[in-house]
């Protein structure tokens, strides 16, 4: 994919109406399992559109759909990208995600318990991904610890 190919899709995901937003997430969630897309994603801004409507609760299925693998996405990105703005915005989603999906918080707590990805962050992110990040490990302890 080249770059500036996802700025209509991700206008049209921002401004657009209900059904040809439903179609610009699909299109941008399909684009974004292939890992050399994910950081076009970032730049071109789909991340934060993506986050805003999942944080205003439009979307949310399509935009976090368990069978794309949502979680193992943003991980990688908190990993392999060196923005933090764009670490910021994924913590920010996971964040939302463990607090609504116990499912999810499950496959945070699978890769904490191997990487440490969200761990690690709050030692050099934002303000705000620090304390997502915190209470994003909160919440793994709380249902997981002992497991």
């Amino acid at each position: 994919m080249k770059a500036g190919s996802l700025k209509p899709l991700v206008k049209l995901l921002d401004e657009g109406p209900l059904l040809a937003m439903k179609d610009a997430a699909a299109t941008i969630v399909s684009l974004g399992v292939v890992k050399e897309n994910r950081s076009i994603a970032v730049f071109e801004g789909a991340i934060k559109v993506i986050m805003k409507k999942i944080t205003d609760r439009i979307l949310v299925d399509e935009l976090c759909m368990v069978k794309l693998d949502a979680v193992s996405c943003l991980l990688s990105i908190i990993k392999e990208d060196t923005s933090d703005k764009s670490k910021e915005h994924c913590i920010a989603i996971l964040h939302t995600l463990c607090y609504n999906d116990r499912t999810r918080l499950q496959e945070m707590w699978r890769d904490e318990s191997v990487n440490g990805t969200i761990a690690n962050h709050p030692l050099n992110g934002t303000t705000r991904a620090k304390r997502k990040a915190k209470e994003i490990v909160e919440q793994i302890d709380k249902y997981f610890s002992g497991s």
